[in-house]
């Protein structure tokens, strides 16, 4: 009788040591997944709650007695896992979020009284960053006003900002977007443009005259050997601005015309103390396209002043 209480005693200490064993390997496999940074708070509940449960099972429907403490250890090391995950998933999202880069936003210069701006906006790390008021001539004659139809290739019309390499591959820059979409950035910049030249753009009703605008390319272009949309230090890209525009008047065509402008980074002036860091590069990058778009919109209020003659003052 003796030997048969032993027997089940350490029968009893086996179920509960394989119950330990399942809940300890779910528990290690969940704070492993934890420290890698792969997993969620309910990952690793999952991970420890299904290591633990799946032996829970074979001890408690294969051998009902001693259930209680085969419950207990799963409870216990589960309660652990979820407590743990809760109290520290926050700081690593936290710390994943500090750790990541970050975005600055462009926008496009305006017009002042004096001529085309050159002043371009270096960029704002907030999403406040905004355009800066033209002063507008004083106009003697009647603001004339022109239909606005402004079109842009559907890949480029996003806050993205893109580079192309010289296989033709596309990538967006990771940590520089534009503060709003282009066809309201450019539109807002070419109505600033025309008005200094006493000209209304409306994109709404019928007007005598209609202009229509079709941007077609606004990208930065790498030079060789620079594999990556942040590896530009060393290279001589340039960025193109291309559009085609055609002026209407009713149903009579007047003229249609294609204005590229390419900006070359060695034009650029760079106020950066270190210019061949990548973040400096890239900066001067985009400030060479938003000169290249701030030149072809400049060349399409020329064109309209030749192209109708007297709307402009």
């Amino acid at each position: 009788m003796k030997k048969i209480n032993e027997a089940k005693n350490m029968r009893d200490k086996m179920r509960d040591f394989g119950a330990a064993r399942a809940c300890a390997r779910g528990g290690a496999l969940a704070f492993g997944r934890l420290d890698s940074g792969k997993l969620d708070s309910g990952g690793i509940f999952s991970v420890a709650f299904g290591g633990a449960f799946c032996r829970l099972f074979s001890v408690v429907f294969g051998r009902l007695f001693g259930a209680a403490r085969a419950l207990f250890y799963v409870l216990f090391y589960v309660l652990f896992c979820v407590l743990f995950s809760a109290m520290f998933a926050g700081c690593i999202d936290i710390n994943l979020k500090s750790s990541a880069p970050k975005t600055t936003y462009y926008t496009l210069p305006n017009i002042s009284s004096g001529g085309a701006s050159q002043n371009a906006n270096q960029g704002d790390s907030s999403q406040n960053a905004s355009q800066s008021d033209s002063s507008q001539n004083i106009c003697v004659k009647d603001i004339k006003t022109i239909k606005l139809n402004l079109d842009i290739t559907s890949y480029l019309n996003t806050q993205n900002i893109y580079i192309s390499h010289d296989d033709n591959a596309i990538q967006r820059l990771s940590n520089a977007q534009w503060i709003d979409l282009p066809t309201t950035l450019i539109q807002n910049a070419l109505e600033s443009k025309m008005l200094d030249s006493c000209i209304k753009l409306s994109t709404i009703g019928t007007h005598a005259y209609t202009l229509s605008i079709k941007i077609k390319d606004m990208t930065i272009y790498a030079a060789q050997n620079s594999s990556s949309a942040q590896n530009l230090s060393g290279a001589r890209p340039y960025a193109r601005a291309s559009l085609d525009y055609t002026i209407t008047q009713g149903s009579k065509h007047l003229q249609t015309r294609t204005i590229n402008k390419q900006i070359n980074a060695s034009s650029i002036d760079s106020s950066a103390s270190d210019k061949s860091a990548p973040e400096s590069t890239q900066a001067t990058m985009i400030k060479a396209l938003q000169s290249a778009l701030d030149s072809v919109l400049d060349e399409v209020r020329v064109q309209i002043c030749n192209d109708i003659q007297g709307v402009c003052q």
